[in-house]
């Protein structure tokens, strides 16, 4: 019986740990990768208005993406393109990205972040009216040479 549970503790953590193929661009993932870009959407961003302009605070599956140790950007850029992931994305995009490279500079700090319209109610919703996904995508694809 110990041997039982032996192997299927075993198989249980090699099949964790090997790569998925990622539907949308073919790139491989670890499965725990995998897992947080497939959890990943836009409600794991929290908005503030400050005094400074909008900041948000990265929660969830996205949060935990911030780190991930594979190269997750070619996703990104393609969840741009999903309603339910593109702020994610965007905001991942941007925390992953080299300073030097992504200029934030020049908007208006109150509706805009980096090129995302965000627009932040009194009663705490928070919405993203006006953004065009393809000029999103477009952006990074230029800024990254992708």
């Amino acid at each position: 019986m110990k041997i039982k549970i032996l192997i299927l503790v075993f198989c249980v953590l090699v099949t964790s740990c090997r790569p998925i193929e990622n539907r949308l661009d073919g790139t491989q993932f670890s499965a725990s990768t995998n897992d947080l870009l497939v959890k990943m959407k836009n409600e794991d961003i929290i908005w503030y208005d400050t005094f400074v302009g909008l900041i948000p605070e990265l929660t969830g599956a996205t949060l935990s993406l911030v780190e991930a140790p594979e190269d997750i950007t070619q996703y990104l850029i393609e969840a741009l393109r999903d309603e339910n992931k593109f702020v994610a994305a965007h905001v991942l995009l941007t925390y992953r990205t080299p300073e030097e490279k992504v200029f934030c500079k020049g908007e208006d700090p109150v509706e805009e972040w980096c090129g995302l319209k965000v627009q932040i109610y009194a009663d705490g919703r928070t919405t993203f009216d006006g953004n065009n996904l393809r000029k999103l995508q477009a952006f990074w694809r230029k800024t990254l040479g992708r």
